[in-house]
């Protein structure tokens, strides 16, 4: 597993954004960090889906069980820059997600940003960049900025899931905003997803194979 940066508190991280939003300094992250059973667990999650455990650095979310839903994952995957922050692994969550997917919500939900979100939508994008850059170390940045300059510019410049802050609205994948969502707490389409996702558990994690 990566190194954790960040400000560590017997088992919770804090992780300050150092950004302000209209007079605000926003929140800044907390997350669990991640044990062998958390990983045990997750493992389960995403069986059926490409996923690299040496990238978690700990747990953004747990649902009312107690099991990861959202984790956080490092800015880097051998030096080469790894734009997810947040993974969803909620099976139930990711489940719902694919259904609104497959109804047009990844377009629907741009329409709905593009339409009066968008200064919100930039601090977004620019609150995963202030993460991603809190998240690296001193000697991976000072290596970055000499040795790897364009990848460095990626990083910086990157929202969630690598979107850029300018020209039309990009989400990828409702996914990624979800878990991100979740994990931050607040999102400018937050009135949308909650109107579409309106329960963000499962009635029971045995159901939906989170202990095997």
């Amino acid at each position: 597993m990566e190194k954790v940066a960040g400000v560590v508190a017997r088992n919770r991280v804090m992780v300050p954004l150092g950004l302000r939003w209209r007079g605000k300094n926003l929140p800044p992250l907390f997350f669990d960090r991640i044990f062998p059973k958390d990983l045990d667990l997750i493992r389960r999650q995403v069986k059926n889906r490409k996923f690299d455990e040496s990238l978690v650095l700990g747990v953004a979310k747990r649902c009312s069980w107690g099991v990861p839903a959202v984790i956080v994952c490092a800015p880097l995957k051998a030096l080469k820059p790894f734009p997810t922050s947040f993974w969803l692994t909620c099976p139930y969550i990711t489940k719902a997600c694919d259904r609104l997917e497959s109804s047009g919500g990844v377009a629907q939900l741009e329409s709905y940003l593009e339409q009066g979100k968008r200064r919100e939508w930039s601090a977004f994008i620019m609150a995963h960049v202030a993460l991603r850059m809190s998240l690296l170390d001193e000697n991976k940045k000072r290596f970055l900025i000499s040795k790897r300059p364009r990848m460095w510019d990626v990083i910086r410049k990157g929202g969630p899931g690598g979107i850029l802050p300018k020209g039309k609205v990009t989400v990828k994948c409702l996914h990624l905003q979800v878990a991100s969502w979740m994990a931050l707490g607040w999102h400018p389409g937050e009135l949308w997803l909650k109107e579409r996702l309106p329960e963000l558990k499962c009635p029971d994690c045995n159901q939906v194979n989170c202990f095997g």
